[in-house]
């Protein structure tokens, strides 16, 4: 007998002892699928037969707990025994996400997966709900209710404003796609952040590493100090605060406030053609595929997220050429911040490696008054 698709959180698939109890299945079919799938402990754990179960259940309308009274503690504390838990369980990593259910590698996929790497970064997604109450991909979500829609609008908007005072602050949170499939929080420097950072690194190379920023190694000896000074004053004060924090924590307020009047103009589509099902598709395509737009723009001017990947001459330990480096690196798996939250698929690589060298150019000619209207001289029109 062909079993059915089991979907189960990659977090949960560490075995687990379990004793299966299938006597209240109601009829024999389904009995002999459960036991099939329970009878093979090294493909499924407790866990993921205990989301088999759940689901099962669900199909024939009867309690779960009926079919999974031998399922360990363990499990039960973290999937609870119900079928909406395990539906939230499942749409909280990477398995519930669309790109999952599509073959790996192809163009549309990864095309899929850069969509929701930048929809889980900012809240404004139709499909996505980033307060951690409910699951964070949730298409099944009623719009068909105009308190419903207005209210995920409102939420988004007040959201990316609160993400702009955290972006002036300390820094917004955002999720991502970790490389264990799972989704995770992060968390963004914000300006005032990036300031403290700044003069954390001066003091530090100042006093030749007496004074050290927390979580950081002392130097040793002489060399070590002398070397310590030079790298916090003028690399990391300098470059990695200065140059490059404090244009990105502005970038960060920018597309906050881009996304909030995004979220806030959604409202009256949302209002009007949302009452049909076909203006709701219509509102989600062109409202989701525009913020992923924006993002994509913001993310490869000078300074961005996008543009720092591109033109990045490697990481510690591990240097190579700007734009060639990013090219060879894994699509997961790397710490360093700027690629560990998002999936650096070929398609991404390719779209903000040109973006960004079109925008190197754009510059470029701007500063040397090649572009239309950028002349310094006033008799020009």
């Amino acid at each position: 007998m062909t079993l059915p698709p089991i979907r189960f959180d990659p977090r949960l698939q560490a075995p687990d002892s379990y004793a299966p109890a299938i006597a209240t299945a109601p009829d024999d079919d389904f009995a002999e699928m459960l036991a099939g799938a329970l009878a093979v402990p090294s493909q499924m754990s407790a866990a993921a037969a205990c989301e088999f179960g759940l689901s099962c259940a669900d199909d024939h309308g009867l309690s779960p707990r009926q079919y999974l009274p031998g399922v360990t503690e363990t499990v039960r504390e973290i999937l609870p025994l119900t079928a909406s838990g395990a539906a939230r369980a499942y749409e909280t990593t990477a398995a519930g996400l669309p790109s999952a259910s599509m073959p790996k590698g192809e163009l549309a996929t990864q095309m899929a997966m850069y969509k929701e790497d930048q929809l889980l970064a900012h809240p404004g997604g139709d499909d996505y709900f980033l307060n951690g109450v409910s699951a964070v991909y949730n298409p099944a979500a009623d719009r068909s209710l105009f308190e419903n829609r207005i209210g995920k609008d409102l939420d988004d908007v007040g959201a990316n404003l609160l993400n702009l005072v955290k972006d002036l602050t300390d820094g917004s949170e955002f999720k991502y796609v970790a490389a264990d499939g799972s989704i995770q929080d992060g968390k963004r420097v914000g300006l005032m952040g990036t300031v403290q950072r700044f003069f954390g690194d001066l003091l530090s190379g100042l006093t030749f590493g007496a004074y050290m920023p927390e979580g950081e190694q002392k130097p040793e000896g002489f060399v070590d100090s002398v070397a310590h000074f030079f790298k916090k004053i003028f690399y990391d004060a300098v470059v990695k605060d200065v140059l490059v924090g404090v244009p990105q924590s502005v970038i960060n307020m920018g597309k906050d406030a881009a996304f909030a009047a995004i979220n806030l103009l959604q409202v009256v589509p949302d209002a009007t053609i949302g009452n049909f099902e076909w203006g709701r598709k219509l509102t989600t395509t062109v409202f989701d595929n525009g913020q992923v737009a924006v993002d994509y723009l913001t993310d490869i001017a000078p300074g961005g997220n996008a543009w720092l990947r591109v033109h990045a001459a490697g990481r510690a330990g591990d240097l190579g050429l700007p734009i060639f480096y990013n090219l060879d690196t894994p699509e997961m798996g790397l710490t360093d911040p700027r690629w560990a939250y998002v999936r650096n698929t070929p398609f991404r690589k390719t779209i903000e490696t040109v973006g960004s060298l079109l925008g190197d150019a754009a510059f470029s000619l701007m500063v040397s008054g090649q572009l239309p209207g950028t002349s310094s001289d006033q008799r020009n029109p």
